[in-house]
């Protein structure tokens, strides 16, 4: 009775797998990246006011609050160099998913090509079975050129990407700053990327920039819509919930050129109608109140970005210590890790998770039950207490790059530094 371009995504994914058994261990979870911490006070203020206001407790404009569209036109017109048009090219959406979901689902014919960037979040994978498109991996090439491992490393070829790219093509999906590695792409990338593109007209340009303010040193967040050649046929995704510590409030929001987002927001009556109104309230205030000072830094953006910088070099140098070799990433809060299999043991299955999962506790996919990086993953958080994902959950299931013996898992460092101290203090 199950629509065929469902089943496959009834299978278990790596979240109800591994967040479940960091509650089932009591183990640090540096798994499932949100951060485990309120968020800002100035945040809860303006959802303390929004609640006691009556206004705010019916449905929102279908297509997002007319405060929330004009405080995005306000502060994104820069980014994306075009002054932006609040009704007609910005929808507020549940969450950056829905925004990816919406963009799928509106704009993607079952047989449509698809074009992802690997690895890559699971769920692009999973949105676009679900709308009947044929994904289409391209992998992120790594050639280490200094030192130390640096996400930098990683790099697109270009020539696969033309060689990929053909009529049937009708989206292609960037995530910059990129989860899982953390590379962040160049302007000159994106000018190249841009190049190609110009040869094939219809194909839309998804980008993902839900990591915007996470990019760190001396690297900047290139949007991508901010390219000539790229601004007329790309959806920006941009989410609240990573930036403002509110993933579960699920305030994202896609802007992109009239043309695409007018049947979006007509797709959106469909999918969720409109988002809640209170938390789009709240959100449009901390957008004004994010560029004021903030705990002695500029602004609140600057002191989210030397917060998560701290956090992130105290994991890096510890993993380094350790039988690791970590990947230093430029954006995103996360760190991607080779490691070393001192233990062949640990290459297979623990006992402990599959009478967990025989308990119903937790749900293992079964075709993952031979990979080694999960299998570690698992090894990892029976025997450590830490909790860590491994990264052939983020590339899709015909790709070249799925080898029994794939050995990286991604950590999260979005976690409170007693977490995080805690994780380096059990793997030592």
């Amino acid at each position: 009775m199950i629509a065929d371009r469902i089943k496959k995504t009834l299978e278990p994914s790596v979240w109800l797998e591994f967040s479940p058994l960091a509650n089932c261990l009591n183990a640090c979870n540096l798994g499932q990246g949100f951060p485990d911490w309120a968020p800002p006070k100035f945040v809860l203020d303006f959802l303390h006011e929004a609640n006691n206001n009556s206004q705010y407790h019916s449905y929102a404009r279908s297509s997002g609050s007319d405060r929330l569209t004009h405080n995005i036109k306000k502060y994104y017109s820069d980014k994306l160099c075009k002054s932006l048009d609040p009704h007609d090219e910005i929808l507020v959406t549940a969450g950056a998913s829905e925004a990816l979901y919406a963009s799928l689902v509106t704009f993607v014919n079952p047989g449509d090509e698809v074009i992802v960037i690997e690895p890559a979040f699971d769920l692009y994978y999973s949105s676009i079975e679900m709308a009947g498109g044929i994904v289409r991996g391209i992998n992120l090439e790594f050639e280490q050129r200094g030192d130390a491992l640096n996400s930098s490393d990683f790099h697109l070829n270009m020539h696969r990407l033309e060689e990929t790219l053909n009529s049937k093509t009708k989206m292609i999906i960037f995530n910059t700053p990129h989860n899982p590695t953390g590379k962040v792409f160049s302007r000159d990338e994106i000018l190249a990327i841009s190049k190609i593109l110009s040869k094939y007209p219809n194909c839309i340009v998804v980008s993902d920039e839900v990591y915007e303010h996470l990019v760190f040193e001396n690297d900047r967040h290139i949007p991508m819509a901010s390219v000539d050649g790229l601004r007329d046929r790309t959806l920006s995704i941009y989410s609240a919930g990573k930036t403002f510590s509110v993933t579960g409030w699920k305030i994202g929001w896609i802007i992109g050129p009239k043309h695409l987002i007018s049947p979006l927001q007509s797709t959106q009556q469909w999918i969720v109608f409109s988002v809640a109104s209170i938390l789009q309230e709240a959100i449009a205030g901390a957008l004004d109140a994010a560029q004021m000072p903030y705990e002695g830094h500029s602004n609140y953006y600057e002191w989210f970005k030397h917060t998560y910088d701290q956090k992130r070099m105290f994991l890096y140098n510890a993993l380094k210590k350790l039988n690791f070799k970590p990947i230093l990433p430029q954006g995103s809060f996360f760190i991607l890790s080779l490691y070393h299999l001192t233990d062949e043991n640990w290459s297979t299955i623990p006992d402990e998770v599959i009478q967990l999962n025989k308990q119903g506790k937790i749900k293992v996919n079964q075709k993952s039950l031979s990979y080694k990086d999960y299998n570690y993953a698992r090894n990892l958080a029976i025997h450590k207490k830490v909790v860590t994902i491994p990264v052939s959950a983020f590339i899709g299931s015909k790709s070249q790059l799925r080898e029994e013996d794939f050995r990286f898992v991604r950590f999260a460092f979005c976690k409170s530094d007693d977490i995080i101290k805690l994780s380096v203090a059990n793997l030592e």
